[in-house]
């Protein structure tokens, strides 16, 4: 049957319609690799459309105007009850939300595009970059804490009188976000409670330096200490190390992983999500089991050079270095092994530094319920919150204090 004028106008217009909705979230997309409900919403349109020009083709053809009716009713309410489901994880349930998102922001993909010169530059100066800086790291409708740095870039007070003391023992804390202490007050990071808890302990003279930095690994650690290290002079080095450091290192870093193409669906549906998390087993990082396996091999090797690195600058200042692997709350939600523990258990036959396994000090030596690990973190945000940090610093110091590490100077 032949097509009239009008139904062609109108197909040509559906046509458009599709096209301008498709390029609009795909260019975004890809431009900016963020996505939000509005996205979502265009995508769903965008499907709604190529169905519904599929039916218009098929009308007097092979159905006829009753099946039509029909199916484009079943169509209409299909994708709105799908796009009320997606309202309601979103917004109402908060399943299936990556971190980003559950802070309040967009989606933001983890292989957005980096320009690896402008990277490798800013990889080498983080610290300076943020020197005499503040700034706030809300997360939504749980936090809001002002991060100062001081002239090294730390956050921390100003320490330019604290070097000036050759009295005090020294302790240098490295690692990313936990240790910079994302969801707490500047005085209230481990690194600040490790200190109170030994000053308690009778250790006054004990001072701390937190070279921690949000989003970073120990290689980026790394070297942001080796140029602080003649200026600190630490007694004491402590590295914190958690499973972020895989991906940061395996995609972040060294980009071993390209973004899989069905990630636009991946940031758009939650539906998407969890059918391929559940059906395929792919990871927060959306990688497959196989290549989740392929990047942890590669960040222990990469954390391993790492760590002889720190033990070579060991020899040459004469400091001890200590390893503390923690658990973030999923973990120690279900006290299962932590992603590291392989490489944990490799290091902790080393004599030239020690390691603290944190969630095996909390859950066998302390005897930490398991309904009482949530407590210890914030729900959406999933850092630690005071209270976390704080029975954080108090298990390192008496960690620190049986292992003879802390002394009078």
């Amino acid at each position: 049957m032949n097509i009239s004028k009008t139904s062609k106008l109108f197909l040509a217009l559906l046509g458009i319609g599709y096209i301008i909705c498709t390029v609009s979230y795909t260019v975004g997309f890809y431009k900016h690799r963020t996505a939000n409900i509005f996205s979502s919403l265009l995508l769903y349109f965008s499907v709604f459309l190529l169905l519904f020009g599929l039916l218009c083709l098929l009308k007097d053809r092979l159905i006829n105007k009753a099946t039509f009716t029909n199916l484009l009713l079943s169509l209409t309410v299909g994708l709105g009850l799908l796009f009320v489901g997606e309202l309601t994880l979103r917004y109402g349930l908060k399943i299936g939300l990556n971190h980003s998102e559950r802070t309040g922001k967009n989606y933001k993909s983890f292989y957005k595009k980096i320009n690896k010169e402008k990277f490798q530059k800013k990889f080498r100066q983080t610290l300076s970059l943020r020197a005499n800086s503040e700034r706030y790291l809300p997360s939504r409708n749980e936090f809001n804490y002002l991060h100062t740095y001081n002239k090294y870039g730390l956050r921390d007070r100003p320490v330019d009188q604290l070097l000036k003391d050759s009295t005090h023992f020294r302790i240098v804390g490295m690692g990313d976000s936990y240790t910079e202490g994302i969801g707490t007050h500047q005085d209230s990071t481990w690194l600040k409670n490790l200190e109170y808890h030994l000053g308690d302990k009778g250790f006054s003279n004990v001072v701390t330096f937190n070279i921690g930095q949000a989003g970073s690994d120990p290689s980026r650690n790394f070297h942001n200490f080796k140029t602080l290290v003649p200026i600190l002079q630490p007694n004491l080095v402590i590295q914190a190390l958690n499973h972020t450091d895989i991906g940061d290192i395996s995609i972040k870093l060294d980009r071993l992983f390209r973004p899989p193409w069905w990630e636009i669906f991946y940031a758009n549906s939650l539906f998407f999500r969890g059918f391929l998390h559940v059906a395929f087993g792919y990871d927060g990082l959306l990688l497959s089991p196989a290549e989740t396996q392929r990047a942890l091999d590669y960040a222990e090797q990469k954390l391993s050079s790492t760590i002889e690195e720190l033990l070579l600058l060991k020899e040459q200042y004469g400091f001890e270095l200590v390893l503390i692997f923690h658990p973030l709350n999923q973990e120690l939600a279900t006290f299962e092994k932590m992603k590291l523990d392989r490489l944990m258990g490799q290091l902790k036959d080393r004599e030239e530094l020690y390691v603290l396994d944190l969630m095996e000090y909390w859950v066998e030596k302390e005897k930490m319920p398991r309904e009482e690990s949530w407590t210890y973190f914030w729900p959406l945000d999933g850092h630690h919150n005071s209270k976390g940090y704080k029975r954080w610093g108090k298990s390192l110091a008496d960690w620190l204090i049986t292992k003879n590490l802390i002394y009078e100077k």
